[in-house]
Formats: C-alpha cells, sequence, structure tokens
C-alpha cells in the first residue's frame, strides 16, 4: 500500500513538472515579439 501512494506521488510530480515546463515555453514563445 505504501509503494503504491509513492509510486503515485512521483507520477504527480512528473506531471506537474511537464505541466509547468509547458506553461513555461509557451510565455516564452508568446513574449518573445
Amino acid at each position: 500500500m505504501k509503494q503504491m501512494r509513492r509510486s503515485i506521488y512521483r507520477s504527480g510530480m512528473l506531471v506537474s513538472c511537464a505541466v509547468l515546463l509547458s506553461i513555461i515555453s509557451y510565455f516564452y514563445y508568446t513574449a518573445d515579439p
């Protein structure tokens, strides 16, 4: 049970990091004149 929770937490961290990177790159490309 504890192992399952840890894997879910890790996948959640990966998803949040990917979303953060996509948002940063989106604003970076839109701000470029």
